[in-house]
């Protein structure tokens, strides 16, 4: 697909279906082809130039982490992404605070991250949570 001079969808799609990552080789791919890229591996999305929410939805659906991939991602994106899987958190720039606390309370419910808050979210030099965050955090793991 690399070679091929404006390819037809049909030819993207037969790429696509052959190997996900050859999207990275398609410089203008259709929504269809974009669809069946993300929806064989999330993390497609890093390839896809302004993805629709449609196309962002799906990648973060299935791969949380994907957000890290997407410029600028929705409120609502952001806390679906911390909603399925809390160490999204710090793969989002500037999360506002209603994402942060969402994260941090599925970080309480789930009960078995204390050696990943302890590593990854409390050191100082993580900005994704705010000290108010992670002072949250510290005290309900007793950290």
């Amino acid at each position: 697909i690399r070679f091929i001079e404006n390819p037809s969808e049909a030819v993207q799609l037969a790429a696509i279906k052959r190997d996900s990552a050859s999207i990275q080789f398609i410089k203008k791919p259709t929504e269809k082809v974009q669809l069946a890229a993300v929806n064989d591996n999330g993390y497609w999305i890093r390839f896809i130039k302004n993805p629709s929410e449609k196309i962002q939805l799906l990648a973060v659906k299935a791969v949380p982490l994907a957000i890290k991939y997407i410029k600028n991602p929705s409120e609502e994106l952001q806390l679906m992404a911390v909603e399925k899987d809390p160490v999204a958190i710090n793969s989002i720039e500037n999360p506002s605070e209603k994402v942060q606390l969402a994260a941090v309370k599925k970080m309480i419910e789930k009960k078995d991250f204390a050696w990943w808050i302890k590593d990854h979210i409390l050191p100082e030099e993580n900005k994704h949570l705010s000290p108010k965050m992670k002072d949250i955090l510290r005290k309900a793991y007793g950290l």
